[in-house]
């Protein structure tokens, strides 16, 4: 599986948020969509998503136009996690789950092994009769990226800031099913802005700012000091280990003296 973005614009009301962006994506990939506030990442994962039109371009899957499809038939090629994630109505978790099994198929015909499975996967199954409406932000995130683990199956999960509101634990285990799936041959595309689990967990990066790409490419081809320092404004340092992924972090002692 593919996926292809060739010089798209996006943005609202036919007002441009960003433009020229390319982006290739190929089976097992997980790449970190980085960037400051602002800059569009959130319309480019609902774009990629199918959820919202480019204003030029294209996007592929496969070859295949993303927006020729009608909404079943990419529901069963992309899972979509928002970073505020809602329900209507006082579901229970393993109803919010299950969901995931019906938007894939149409049906309840996947059954209830995969939800179970994730369920059990993320830690939810002690909360999994607990009503939406009773959870804190953190297990509603946790809740939301089950129901989009168990939808995605080997297609395309686009997470826009999947981890923002866990503890470590939670964190740690999440990202560890998501890379799973990219194992599996899964495609993940997902908006983050730890610097060091981008550097670890990716594959590829793409830092997204002032309308553009401003670089993109694999972690430690990208995640340098100096680039650090120019895209985010922020003094960064090495830990010790050079300027190899994962190694530069932003450096507080420097920043918040000065």
């Amino acid at each position: 599986m593919n996926l292809a973005l060739r010089n798209i614009s996006i943005g609202y009301d036919g007002v441009v948020v960003a433009s020229d962006i390319s982006l290739d994506a190929n089976e097992g990939t997980i790449l970190s969509l980085l960037g400051p506030n602002g800059s569009g990442k959130s319309t480019l994962l609902r774009t990629i998503a199918g959820l919202r039109t480019p204003i030029s371009g294209t996007v592929h899957l496969d070859r295949a136009d993303l927006f020729a499809l009608d909404e079943p038939s990419r529901a069963r090629l992309i899972a979509y996690f928002d970073q505020q994630p809602s329900i209507v109505g006082a579901f229970e978790v393993r109803q919010i789950v299950e969901m995931g099994a019906w938007l894939r198929s149409g049906s309840d015909s996947c059954g209830i092994n995969a939800p179970l499975a994730v369920l059990k996967e993320l830690d939810l199954e002690s909360i999994q009769e607990k009503p939406w409406t009773t959870l804190s932000q953190g297990q509603r995130h946790r809740v939301a990226l089950a129901r989009a683990l168990v939808q995605c199956g080997r297609g395309v999960l686009v997470l826009d800031e999947p981890f923002a509101a866990m503890d470590t634990r939670n964190l740690v285990r999440c990202a560890r099913a998501v890379q799973r799936r990219a194992r599996d041959g899964a495609i993940v595309i997902a908006a983050i802005h730890d610097i060091a689990l981008a550097a670890s967990w990716s594959t590829q990066v793409a830092w997204l700012q002032n309308g553009r790409i401003l670089a993109s490419g694999a972690p430690s081809d990208v995640l340098t000091q100096s680039f650090l320092e120019t895209a985010s404004g922020v003094p960064h340092r090495s830990n010790g280990c050079g300027e190899d992924a994962g190694a530069v972090v932003p450096d507080w002692d420097a920043a918040l003296s000065g």
